[in-house]
């Protein structure tokens, strides 16, 4: 008897032990979103009279910004009434409905289940007043205007063509959302004329607001067929006057200004303390600013009188921060331990204008050896922020400059702390050049081309300007391995600079092109059959 109960609890012993190790460590994640398994009314009811909309869905979910997700176009004069009962999504209209009108709402990612988030995307719900539906289709894409990327989470709006303040104003009569390839698609549309706009709406409130990006088709819309194919160039609004954001006194005598565009031309005077002759500005690389020095001056405060443009003037008091730390003995001198080309000259950067230069404090290293007479240093005639060095430099060897301690004064009397400069002189063999012929006649002459070479990085190393209208070989040499690309920009107005549009003018960007991939140089390589023809892009 003992023997037997003994038999069966270790029978039992090894079934349990059996059934703990087959326990399943979990199932697959979940990454199904939410379905809809009934709606009433119907989808795509057809003389709807209600005030109430259910959706229900196959489990629990949660609704994420129902207010600035959930939209219904055409847009009704009060906000929809949105919430949850058990699995069902209920939709409340508290206006009016117009007659034979087709309604649509749109969810963006409103829906979710409530276990993993997974969203339900571009579910609508469609219903009219009337005995028909609209059906008919508007679709596109939404790029950035100066990179020529698909932006995606962009609303774009179709506003009926006799509303034209609409966009500043009212909500549209349609809206719909680009994707992650910039792909936008209205459906249930009705035939009519319309005005088509791109805003990336960051406050969800589907209208245009300053500071944000925009984007319009340039003409009226007659929609009577599905239609395809229509381009937004998103881009910031550039307002027509020069106004100025802000300035900052940086230290005693440097002073910035920032401005709300690229500046054309400027001048600056000052107003306290009178020492116009001496006052040296210069703009920032993308020119939306000024920088100016002041000799020798530890005052706190001064005021500039600034002339942007005939009629547009500001008078700015600038108060200079970081007195004390400011008066110490230094200038700053940009390293630049880098490959250079193939050059007689090259110039090094300072923090501020160099009014004397002690050359006897700077010592030139060839390889190892000390050279002597072979370089000249000089102050820049046209930009006092640079020193220029000239000589024969020899292809494969590498320089050293030594800098010593108040060798450069700058135009706050300050001077210079002791600095290295290293760099390798590159060889012919090392380096590469790239030409392209390109074919402008389809511009009928009006403005010029502005050809950027750029880097893998997008970063533009070099840069000319040809004639529009024309045909012209440029060629780039000198230049290190790697990839390149190339960016054309037209520049309607003959400034230089890229120009971005302004929306309450409804005046697009100046166009911009690309090479359609990018190019592999080679050590010692010439790229010469490259073309590109503005009439094919």
């Amino acid at each position: 008897m003992k023997i037997r109960n003994y038999f069966y609890i270790s029978v039992l012993w090894l079934l349990t032990a059996c059934a703990i190790q087959s326990i399943p460590s979990g199932g697959p994640e979940d990454n199904t979103p939410p379905r809809v398994i009934e709606e009433f009314p119907e989808n795509e009811k057809k003389w709807f009279t209600g005030k109430e909309i259910s959706i229900e869905m196959d489990e629990f979910v949660s609704l994420k910004n129902p207010a600035q997700e959930i939209i219904i176009s055409p847009p009704m004069d009060q906000e929809l009434t949105i919430k949850l009962k058990g699995k069902k999504v209920i939709i409340k209209l508290n206006s009016e409905l117009q007659d034979s009108t087709t309604y649509t709402v749109q969810f963006g990612n409103a829906i979710a289940d409530i276990t993993k988030g997974n969203i339900l995307k571009d579910y609508q719900y469609v219903f009219s007043t009337g005995g028909e539906i609209d059906s008919l289709v508007l679709s596109g894409k939404v790029f950035d205007a100066f990179t020529l990327k698909e932006v995606d989470d962009i609303n774009v709006l179709l506003y009926e063509e006799s509303c034209d303040t609409g966009i500043f104003k009212h909500k549209a009569r349609y809206f719909a959302r680009s994707n992650k390839n910039g792909d936008y698609k209205f459906q249930n549309l009705k035939a009519g004329n319309y005005l088509l706009f791109a805003v990336d709406d960051k406050n969800r409130n589907y209208y245009y607001n300053q500071g944000e990006q925009v984007a319009f088709y340039k003409d009226p819309i007659r929609l009577k067929s599905d239609s395809f194919g229509f381009s937004l160039m998103l881009f910031n609004n550039q307002e027509e006057k020069y106004r100025l954001l802000g300035s900052q006194g940086i230290r005693p005598g440097k002073s910035i200004f920032i401005y709300n565009k690229a500046i054309s031309q400027a001048k600056i005077s000052l107003l306290n303390p009178m020492q116009q002759d001496s006052l040296f500005y210069r703009y920032s690389i993308t020119r939306d600013s000024l920088i100016a020095w002041i000799p020798n001056y530890n005052n706190d405060t001064s005021v500039f009188f600034i002339d942007v443009e005939p009629g547009q003037t500001d008078t700015v008091s600038v108060k200079y921060a970081n007195k004390k730390e400011s008066q110490l003995p230094v200038i700053e001198i940009d390293k630049r331990n880098n490959y250079y080309g193939l050059s007689r000259s090259f110039s090094i950067l300072s923090s501020e204008p160099i009014t004397e230069l002690d050359t006897t404090g700077i010592i030139v290293y060839e390889d190892t050896n000390k050279i002597i007479n072979r370089f000249r240093f000089s102050r820049n005639r046209v930009n006092p922020l640079l020193l220029d060095i000239k000589s024969d430099f020899l292809p494969g060897k590498s320089y050293r400059f030594f800098i010593n301690k108040n060798v450069l004064t700058g135009i706050s009397g300050r001077k210079n702390d002791s600095i290295m400069i290293s760099f390798l002189m590159k060889a012919n063999k090392d380096l590469g050049s790239i030409a392209i012929k390109i074919n402008s006649d389809s511009i009928d002459g009006k403005g010029r081309i502005i050809i950027e070479l750029l880097n893998s990085k997008n970063k533009a190393v070099r840069r000319k300007i040809s004639d529009a209208g024309k045909e012209e070989n440029v060629i780039f040499n000198e230049l290190l391995p790697g990839k390149y690309n190339f960016r054309f920009v037209l520049d309607e107005n003959n400034n230089g600079i890229w120009d971005s549009g302004n929306i309450e003018l409804r005046r697009l960007p100046e166009r911009i092109h690309y090479l359609s991939k990018p190019i592999e140089l080679k050590a010692n390589w010439e790229i010469l059959d490259l073309k590109f023809d503005f009439s094919e892009n």
